[in-house]
């Protein structure tokens, strides 16, 4: 009688384990398209003022110019 009531209290405690959480769905964020534009001004030595970044008719700095490649650097369009 004692194990067939450990029994029972074991398999109850499972199964309100198993029911009692909720099951959300994974929320996929939206996925976003823009058009970009990467303009060199030039050097920092030279007076230049590096990369910019016109994304929106709005422009950037990027934080990490150094992993632009230096083939992006080029006067004109």
């Amino acid at each position: 009688m004692k194990s067939s009531a450990l029994y029972l209290a074991a398999l109850l405690t499972l199964a309100l384990t198993a029911f009692s959480c909720d099951k959300e769905e994974a929320v996929v964020p939206e996925m976003q398209e823009a058009v970009a534009t990467l303009y060199w001004t030039g050097d920092y030595a030279a007076d230049g003022c590096g990369f910019r970044i016109l994304l929106n008719e709005q422009l950037y700095k990027p934080e990490n110019e150094s992993a632009i490649a230096a083939s992006f650097k080029r006067e004109g369009p």
